[in-house]
Formats: C-alpha cells, sequence, structure tokens
C-alpha cells in the first residue's frame, strides 16, 4: 500500500526517538513519543486500520455495494472515536486524523473503489466520507 498506516509511522517515530536517545542525539526531556502514543492506543489503532483494509479488500467496489463501504468507515470511525475517548481524547489531533483519512482513502482507492462517486452517493464529497461520525 502507497500509504503507511498511522500506527506504523507512530512505531516507526517512537522507535526512531529512543534510537537517537540511546546515541544521546536527544536528551530525556526531549522525548515525547512514548506519551503522546502509548502502546496500547497504536496496538488497537493498528488493528482497527488492519481489519478495515481486510474489510475493503473482500468488498465489492460497484455501487450497489457504496452503502455497505460506508457502514464499514463508520464503523472504524466510530471504534476510533472510542480509542481517542479510553486515552483521554487526546491523541487525535490535526496531524494524526489527516494520516487517518488518508489512509481510510488509500485503503478505498487501492480497492478500486471511486471516491467521488462513493461521496456522492452518500451526499458529500470525497473529503466529508468521515465528517459524520469522527470526532476527532
Amino acid at each position: 500500500m502507497s500509504v503507511k498506516r498511522a500506527s506504523e509511522a507512530w512505531r516507526d517515530a517512537k522507535a526512531e526517538e529512543r534510537r537517537r536517545l540511546a546515541v544521546g542525539e536527544i536528551t530525556p526531556a526531549q522525548c515525547y513519543m512514548e506519551q503522546l502514543f502509548p502502546d496500547a492506543f497504536i496496538d488497537r489503532t493498528d488493528a482497527l486500520l488492519s481489519g478495515f483494509a481486510a474489510q475493503i479488500a473482500g468488498t465489492a467496489t460497484d455501487a450497489s455495494a457504496y452503502p455497505r463501504i460506508m457502514a464499514q468507515i463508520e464503523s472504524l470511525v466510530l471504534a476510533l472515536n472510542q480509542v481517542n475517548i479510553d486515552f483521554n481524547g487526546a491523541v487525535i489531533e490535526t496531524g494524526e486524523r489527516e494520516d487517518l483519512c488518508a489512509y481510510i482513502d488509500a485503503v478505498l482507492v487501492e480497492h478500486g473503489i471511486d471516491l467521488d462517486a462513493l461521496a456522492a452517493a452518500h451526499g458529500c464529497t470525497a473529503d466529508e466520507l468521515t465528517d459524520q461520525w469522527r470526532e476527532w
């Protein structure tokens, strides 16, 4: 997939921060990734994103499947809302939101789903596919 799951990017950033700390490039006071992205948050998010990709892979891509696809998007977004709430509602901010939405779009496009047609069938634009349910 051309877009990395946000959860993978967070894991990579945490590993890079640990590496930089170990070689003395940064101090413990400059480390923030562990606090911002606890492993439990990353693990739960990763499972949700992986599950979404697997569901979409098994879904038809024509217009008759659009209601099912939107239901899968809704389910993912609501689950991500809950994960964020479980971590004090403060993990998914603007950058993370953009990464998560880019991943959702990339999964859909990779499986041949026309974002504009899907959005139009749902009465929104492609940039608004998650807006109805998203709290982050």
